[in-house]
């Protein structure tokens, strides 16, 4: 008689991230592509993304599974390589969709700690596990999205635990305070920190109470984006040329140095 090892583990929350982003995008972009050069089939690895986010415990079963995927995909990923319609390979949408760096990680030492990866001799720490896959499709420093219709734009303005321009940081509770101390005392437009104007105005400001796609771009929980309205057609021409790329709250911040 058998004996079946009936364990169960958590995927950390940065494999959830990971496989999150990948998923979104490629079903943001799938449609457009005409032909993939898949290595596993997409479908099967939608259905492991799915198992991923769904904050369900993998057993072991699962996670060999998974480490095979990931272990063959980590080989053609290449996180700043772009297909040529300027979107993520495939490769690099499968390795994400699998929780990439991080997952490979967990995988690695869980199946260590049992004993069925025994060739495997190097530590793996809790910060592999636990850090989200840097690679460009990930990163928002500025993002737009603009409806021609409506002479909209949408932007983000602030990105919480993300490094900005001036070495920075901000945590999601302080944008959030921003954000709705912006909302109650300081709707007012100006261009370039310098003129005040009626060219546009606010007609959205919030704080994202979900991970989301925005464009073509990852967009994090706790992120504030404003919807700008175009008022002007100079200014609009702006903004869809890409001369007005982003948007500033032009404010001082307390200042706190961390180790």
């Amino acid at each position: 008689m058998q004996s079946i090892n009936t364990k169960t583990f958590k995927p950390s929350e940065a494999i959830c991230r990971n496989s999150s982003i990948g998923k979104a995008l490629y079903q943001k972009i799938q449609n457009k592509r005409t032909h993939y050069s898949s290595i596993f089939k997409s479908a099967d690895l939608l259905k492991d993304a799915d198992l991923l986010t769904s904050g369900e415990e993998l057993s072991l079963q699962d996670i060999k599974g998974l480490y095979f995927k990931l272990q063959t995909l980590e080989k053609s990923f290449k996180s700043k390589e772009k297909a040529p319609d300027g979107h993520p390979t495939e490769a690099s949408l499968q390795y994400m969709m699998c929780g990439a760096s991080a997952g490979l990680a967990w995988c690695k030492k869980i199946l260590k700690a049992e004993g069925i990866l025994k060739l495997y001799t190097k530590d793996i720490t809790d910060e592999e596990i636990n850090s989200a896959e840097n690679a460009w499709f990930t990163q928002v420093s500025i993002t737009k999205a603009v409806d021609e219709e409506l002479m909209q734009g949408t932007y983000i303005v602030l990105e919480p635990d993300v490094i900005d321009l001036h070495g920075d940081t901000y945590s999601e509770e302080e944008v959030r305070k921003a954000c709705h101390n912006f909302n109650s005392n300081a709707v007012k437009c100006n261009l370039f920190h310098m003129v005040e104007t009626n060219g546009f105005s606010i007609a959205e400001s919030y704080v994202t109470p979900v991970d989301m796609i925005l464009g073509d771009q990852f967009v994090k929980k706790g992120t504030w984006l404003a919807v700008l309205q175009y008022n002007d057609t100079e200014l609009w021409d702006l903004a869809k040329s890409g001369e007005i790329c982003g948007v500033s709250i032009g404010a001082l911040a307390t200042v706190e140095n961390l180790e």
